[in-house]
């Protein structure tokens, strides 16, 4: 019927024309007739053709509407729907595997839902019922998947379907070994809520976003420890400015299907932004949110280090050096122009073409304008890299602080960076680019001073002297130190007043207001620091004054030698004795 009624009309056209050419007419004789005739054939003759054309159009015009036309196929019958569950159970029970229903959205879904329960009442068979928006799990050795053929959004994961009765469709789908993330970074993602992301699966070997299209990809995750509370996963598109051309959300998985251990696939349907540029780095942001709160993303130690993981998944541009073995320095950022005593703070982005399974290091170099070695030394290209190596295709960003001599000369030096072997041996060609020194204002005379000390921390620091004043309830002391040669760490110092057996106030800082720290000082320079006292509430103006300095990274103060070289107690010179009361 949905065919033959709309064509109707048209075949009661084709029927009264018919209809009107056999029929007969009234008689007519004499000329009446002779005009009749004459008429007729006129008529015959011009609408003969122009008539049949006509036909012939409304004829096709039927023909091609029912070919083309799409129309509503016939309900299923709940038998049809029956037997296609019957034969889901069947294959999951002859290949051993455990059977998964696909829901579709909408109340589409609700027809596998009840064939779910009846697989259950009928066959004993209890199939994982996965929700259209939820993680997909990824059991070890595969499962049977069966669901709607009109499912659109699970259609990567019938590829190469059986067809069955009631439009349903039937696959296997592989081991979770198969779903090996290939977009990903060095290491794994661990969340606070118990998921490890491993990274992206694409839906289509190596494919790449492109303007405009709807681009797939699936998150790899694993989960650990005890279900969390419900929560969501989302992913963006984002270029290296944090501009966002794409973005999606799903559903995690719920707590009663939660195996620890187990691998789970969240898909995600990325629909591009029309904008989105040919060229520049490009990266997948993503993160985990319950309710209103953030998941928290940890570090190896389990600290907390923000709330979203970051993969590259496309370079910049051109690569600024490429090696034999694969590995591609994709960018490098380098602090010039400095000044003497900070390290030289570099920033290398790298891009392994192919997986790297050996060992590699870096060796850095300065040179002076005259072409003299100032600075060597050799690093990891990236620290902790996998027992495996690095796998292709991945991005790695890291950042390096090279701690050149404090009292580098001013000028342009040649700055290089080459790849190593284990052993140290450089076998590729190294990348080269300029570093600008400015020159930094020092002081290596010692001033008058009001108090000399000459004790020393550690063989590292001297204490010259100090000087002290009091203005009304301030007490100033400043204190006069020298750099015995290149300090590797930045010590604090701490000053403490003494009231009896009591430390009535202290300070503990960096040189300068935390401006000029430790391992910035040149051998031999003299640094002064004024620290400042509020004595007014101490209801007193007889004070002991101790200093000293000690690693922030250890809370390790160092060793006092004093000026006759005697070792002092307690980690402290002693300025001022503490009066007795």
């Amino acid at each position: 019927m949905d065919y033959w009624w709309p064509s109707m009309p048209n075949a009661f056209l084709i029927q009264g024309a018919v209809l009107g050419a056999v029929m007969g007419r009234p008689a007519a004789f004499g000329q009446e007739r002779q005009r009749r005739d004459f008429r007729g054939a006129v008529l015959r003759h011009n609408l003969k053709w122009p008539a049949f054309l006509l036909a012939f159009t409304l004829v096709a015009n039927q023909v091609a509407d029912y070919i083309f036309t799409e129309r509503a196929p016939p309900p299923v019958s709940s038998h049809e729907l029956v037997s296609a569950m019957d034969f889901a159970v069947n294959r999951a029970r002859q290949v051993e595997r455990e059977l998964m229903v696909l829901l579709s959205p909408g109340h589409g879904g609700l027809t596998w839902a009840f064939l779910r329960e009846y697989a259950f009442l009928k066959h004993g068979l209890d199939a994982a019922l996965v929700q259209p928006d939820r993680a997909l799990p990824l059991p070890d050795e595969g499962a049977v998947l069966v669901g709607d053929a009109r499912n659109e959004n699970r259609d990567f994961w019938f590829v190469g379907s059986e067809s069955m009765p009631g439009r349903a469709r039937m696959a296997q789908l592989s081991p979770a070994k198969h779903f090996s993330a290939d977009v990903r970074a060095l290491h794994p993602f661990r969340f606070s809520n118990g998921v490890v992301v491993h990274g992206f699966f694409r839906s289509a070997a190596a494919s790449l976003p492109s303007a405009g299209e709807l681009w797939s990809i699936i998150m790899i995750w694993q989960a650990v420890g005890e279900a969390p509370p419900d929560f969501k996963v989302f992913t963006h598109l984002t270029a290296a400015d944090g501009h966002k051309y794409a973005q999606a959300d799903r559903r995690g998985f719920a707590a009663a299907q939660w195996r620890a251990g187990g691998f789970y696939a969240s898909q995600f349907d990325l629909d591009l932004a029309d904008n989105l540029p040919e060229t520049g780095a490009l990266h997948l942001r993503f993160g985990m949110y319950a309710g209103e709160s953030q998941v928290e993303l940890l570090d190896a130690a389990g600290n907390g280090t923000g709330s979203t993981g970051t993969i590259q998944i496309r370079a910049g541009g051109l690569p600024m050096a490429v090696w034999r073995n694969g590995l591609e320095l994709s960018g490098i950022e380098v602090s010039s122009p400095m000044q003497p005593g900070p390290p030289i703070s570099v920033r290398a982005n790298w891009h392994a073409t192919q997986a790297l399974v050996e060992k590699l290091q870096l060796r850095w170099r300065v040179f002076d304008d005259n072409d003299l070695q100032v600075y060597s030394t050799v690093t990891d290209v990236v620290p902790n890299v996998p027992q495996s190596g690095w796998p292709q295709g991945v991005f790695a960003a890291e950042k390096y602080d090279l701690r050149v001599p404090s009292d580098i000369a001013p000028g342009e030096h040649r700055f290089e960076v080459q790849l190593v072997n284990k052993k140290g041996d450089s076998f590729y060609e190294p990348f080269v680019t300029v570093v600008n020194v400015s020159s930094r204002e020092r002081t290596f005379s010692v001033p008058p001073l009001e108090h000399a000390v000459r004790a020393t921390f550690g063989g590292e620091i001297e204490i010259l002297g100090y000087e002290l004043a009091q203005k009304e309830a301030n007490l100033e002391l400043t204190l006069f130190w020298r750099a015995l040669g290149y300090l590797p760490r930045d010590y604090k110092y701490f000053v403490h007043l003494w009231q009896g057996e009591t430390v009535v106030a202290q300070v503990d800082s960096m040189p300068v207001a935390w401006q000029y720290p430790t391992s910035w000082w040149a051998p031999g320079e003299v640094v002064s620091e004024q620290v400042l006292f509020d004595v007014g509430d101490l209801g007193s103006e007889n004070f002991g004054v101790t200093t000293g300095f000690y690693d922030p990274a250890t809370g390790e103060r160092l060793g006092v030698v004093l000026p006759d070289g005697a070792m002092a107690d307690g980690g402290w010179v002693t300025l001022i004795e503490t009066p007795d009361e």
